[in-house]
């Protein structure tokens, strides 16, 4: 049955290899490809249109190697800024910085806020390599940052207290 399944496929063990590979390199370039971005490649590859659901099924042939989720919007600028050499610099410099100035737990908070796209669709729905996940890449879709929102902030303290949440809207413009 799998020999039979095998010559109803459009694409040659050695295609579908190297389509998987391309999917990997975009995914590792943060260029998570769309279900229209691998049936055109694919098309390309066999020279023939392939219909919706040839994706689909492509990805459930290939299901140990690649994924398709919904993915989170992240602003360039984060992107690059998320780096485990960041984070660490960034935790050894505030290390210090509570010993030399000796910062009680009760007077450390952490603030952090979190932007609602307003009438925007948040996930955009992309395909990647299991092995770039799996690297701890974070797949995200990337946007440009600039979007009218709604945000709201969250604060808590080491000591284990915190405030209430806050919100903040978009400023208006007075005529």
């Amino acid at each position: 049955e799998e020999d039979a399944d095998i010559n109803k496929r459009l694409l040659t063990p050695g295609q579908a290899r190297t389509l998987v590979n391309y999917i990997n390199k975009l995914t590792l370039c943060g260029l998570h490809p769309t279900h229209a971005m691998v049936r055109n490649l694919a098309s390309s590859l066999v020279k023939r249109y392939l219909g919706e659901c040839w994706v689909k099924r492509f990805i459930e042939r290939h299901k140990n190697t690649i994924k398709l989720s919904y993915l989170l919007p992240l602003d360039k600028v984060r992107k690059k800024a998320n780096s485990a050499l960041y984070y660490s610099l960034y935790f050894e410099l505030l290390g210090q910085k509570i010993k030399r100035y000796d910062i009680l737990p009760e007077n450390t908070y952490n603030i952090d806020k979190k932007g609602f796209l307003i009438g925007k669709f948040n996930k955009g729905r992309r395909i990647y390599t299991r092995y770039a996940f799996e690297l701890g890449r974070m797949p995200c879709v990337i946007q440009d940052g600039n979007r009218e929102c709604i945000t709201i902030v969250v604060t808590i303290c080491a000591d284990g207290t915190a405030l209430s949440p806050g919100l903040i809207y978009q400023a208006v413009e007075l005529a």
